[in-house]
């Protein structure tokens, strides 16, 4: 059927869980084979100002008179977020304790990434 993960709290016990020789211990005891760490490298946040693509006054019959007689501008500006985290993952042989694979990966607008992991999770969970 193929490898299936399992979150550390259903393996290690939370009072363990920074405790190398205890976490290794058990999971050699389990009969793992190999080990997947994730590690936050970065999070920013960009705030951008941004013109309005269409400026609020079409949106009315009056609201271009007062910019016709000179009154101004009708630009509207709005802030928006931007948000990107960098992870690192690392996949580990429990077997030899060495590093087989290791990448990273940059996640934008990681608030929105919450319908592909509901989407995932029966596939990652092998209940697919």
């Amino acid at each position: 059927m193929g490898p299936r993960p399992y979150p550390p709290s259903q393996v290690i016990p939370e009072a363990d869980i920074r405790d190398a020789d205890k976490v290794r211990a058990k999971l050699t005891a389990e009969g793992f084979d190999g080990a997947i760490t994730l590690r936050l490298v970065d999070a920013t946040t960009k705030v951008k100002s941004a013109r309005d693509p269409v400026p609020t006054a079409y949106y009315e019959v009056w609201g271009l008179l007062p910019i016709r007689l000179g009154g101004g501008s009708s630009a509207r500006y709005y802030l928006t977020a931007e948000q990107k985290l960098q992870i690192e993952c690392n996949i580990y042989s429990l077997q030899t304790g060495k590093l087989l694979w290791t990448g990273t990966s940059e996640v934008m607008q990681p608030h929105r990434s919450w319908k592909l992991r509901y989407r995932m999770s029966p596939t990652l969970s092998g209940n697919a």
